[in-house]
């Protein structure tokens, strides 16, 4: 697992957690109780991307 900076829309550096595996250590439970009424679409893109992300060698282009 490692940490992703990126630049959000607001222009503020964030860090996005990614692991290919992101279930098995449930890194986005804490998140899922805190936006319990948040859009699920945004919360399945979000869980995508960190899987996504966390692929060895992808170029950053398509990061």
């Amino acid at each position: 697992m490692f940490l992703l900076k990126f630049i959000t829309f607001d222009g503020l550096q964030a860090y996005q957690p990614c692991c290919e595996n992101i279930d098995h250590i449930n890194i986005f439970r804490p998140l899922r109780a805190i936006e319990h009424d948040s859009d699920p679409a945004f919360e399945a893109a979000r869980e995508w991307s960190c899987i996504i992300q966390a692929r060895q060698h992808l170029p950053k282009e398509i990061r």
